[in-house]
């Protein structure tokens, strides 16, 4: 054996306990797999765009703790948009009614975090909404109640005034400039952030929006008035009739 034959094997077994640590960590890494239901619900609502996916969430080697789930939204001609998880729903029990009714208890829960693990399948309804509408929502509809309260020291009829004033229209503009759901496909981004991974799990699905989908979500925008009136009763203390938003719901495809 040659003297650089020699110095070659040394310097491999020199790298032998790096790659064993790098085999080990690898090993121990939970390994993820998100499955998708059929269809996704999506609305356009006094939240914004929401989407509701049905999921069944997998772990091989060990248990992942996920502590965030955002969903990245293509549209076709190049429109992007990020939603985040907001709440989690997991059906619990259904019961059978004499009268061949079912009725479905589930648990709502804040979107905070999601155990999963080799012996435990995580079957969840997740919720996105879109964090950026919500955050200008809040602000128009804090210059809406800061007015409200104005006009109810100065009208005998506050609500109407507030609907015809320059303060709702400019909250009413914002809303109908904000619904951004469009005919065609869709590509759907999931990725789950693991806590102690540097990196995120991804999946990617295709949903298609049709010409009615987008249609029936759009009707959606004559309902603002509504959650205006509702959101003042509930600021006076008084119940409120929230509107009926409508929902789609298109079929998932798996991306190609």
């Amino acid at each position: 054996m040659t003297a650089a034959e020699i110095a070659a094997y040394i310097g491999a077994a020199a790298w032998l306990p790096q790659l064993l640590q790098w085999l080990y960590a690898w090993l121990k890494s939970p390994k993820l797999k998100l499955l998708s239901g059929e269809t996704i619900g999506a609305s356009y609502t006094g939240f914004g765009q929401v989407v509701t996916l049905t999921t069944a969430i997998s772990c091989d080697r060990r248990d992942a703790l996920i502590k965030r789930v955002t969903l990245r939204i293509t549209h076709e001609k190049g429109d992007k948009r990020q939603l985040t998880w907001v709440w989690l729903k997991e059906a619990q029990m259904q019961i059978s009614m004499p009268t061949g009714e079912t009725l479905d208890f589930a648990k709502n829960q804040p979107a905070l975090a999601l155990k999963v693990g080799p012996q435990l399948l995580a079957e969840k309804n997740i919720t996105f909404t879109d964090r950026e509408f919500q955050t200008k929502s809040a602000a128009t509809n804090d210059i809406l109640l800061r007015h409200y309260d104005y006009l109810k020291k100065t009208v005998t009829d506050p609500e109407d005034s507030l609907i015809k004033s320059k303060e709702f229209m400019e909250a009413q503009d914002f809303f109908n400039k904000s619904f951004y759901w469009k005919e065609g496909r869709y590509d759907f981004d999931v990725e789950l952030e693991i806590v102690g991974r540097p990196s995120q799990h991804k999946e990617k699905f295709v949903v298609v929006f049709t010409k009615p989908d987008v249609d029936a979500l759009q009707a959606n925008i004559t309902l603002y008035e509504g959650q205006i009136r509702s959101m003042l009763k509930l600021h006076d203390g008084q119940q409120p009739a929230w509107p009926q938003w409508k929902w789609v719901n298109p079929t998932v495809n798996p991306f190609s």
